[in-house]
């Protein structure tokens, strides 16, 4: 089965190279090229190609606005792959978070860029080793809440009941967290009901559930504890 590749770029010295190394593979069709995002989107629809490879980089309506309006539209079902030109982890990132099936970095050989094509046609994902390096100076870096799931009710505490509520959730009692923090009894059992009542809650249960479903402790570890 033959597998329709659309490029969407604009640069067209990205466009000739990667197209001359596609072009190679007798399993792959290139449908030619879309140089904004509008002109990607009428492609999708008319040729309904499997795979879009686009360039990180494109900046008619930006590479994450495309990349939503493309997994959010009805009509249209296709794997994206990120191209970076760019070794801007914060980029390569975005291209992850918002949904792309696959990221390939500048430094990746053409044979690489053929089997991420193909990985991402068979219903994998895929990650560039080099741009997985990067990916992990990032995390390195990156507080460890960035990693939770955002949470309107959670962003209504303040800073000591979400110091509070962690406490909590780990299992501790209003003795130990008053201890802990070096504040009275009283003040931790007012900080208690107040986390209760913007979120909630019913019983410490439920507030451990809650603690988990948002990323703020690790119930597994929580379990094994």
């Amino acid at each position: 089965m033959v597998a329709k590749i659309l490029i969407v770029h604009d640069h067209p010295l990205l466009y000739e190279g990667v197209c001359a190394v596609l072009q190679r593979e007798e399993d792959f069709e290139v449908l030619g090229e879309a140089r904004t995002a509008a002109d990607a989107l009428i492609h999708c629809r008319t040729h309904e190609p499997d795979a879009l490879l686009v360039d990180i980089q494109l900046t008619e309506n930006g590479f994450a606005e495309f990349v939503r309006n493309i997994a959010c539209h009805p009509d249209i079902r296709v794997r994206i792959i990120a191209l970076t030109m760019t070794s801007n982890p914060q980029r390569m990132r975005q291209a992850a978070l918002i949904g792309a099936h696959g990221i390939v970095s500048r430094f990746t050989t053409p044979e690489e860029l053929v089997d991420a094509i193909r990985t991402v046609l068979s219903g994998q994902m895929y990650l560039d080793p080099s741009v997985a390096r990067q990916m992990m100076e990032i995390m390195k870096g990156m507080p460890e809440d960035a990693f939770r799931k955002p949470d309107a009710g959670y962003e209504c505490l303040s800073a000591r009941e979400k110091q509070v509520f962690a406490m909590l959730a780990e299992g501790m009692t209003n003795k130990d967290v008053a201890f802990t923090l070096g504040i009275s009894y009283k003040t931790v059992e007012t900080h208690h009901v107040r986390i209760y009542r913007k979120l909630g809650l019913c019983g410490p249960l439920d507030l451990v559930r809650y603690a988990a479903r948002i990323g703020v402790v690790d119930i597994d570890t929580w379990t094994s504890a």
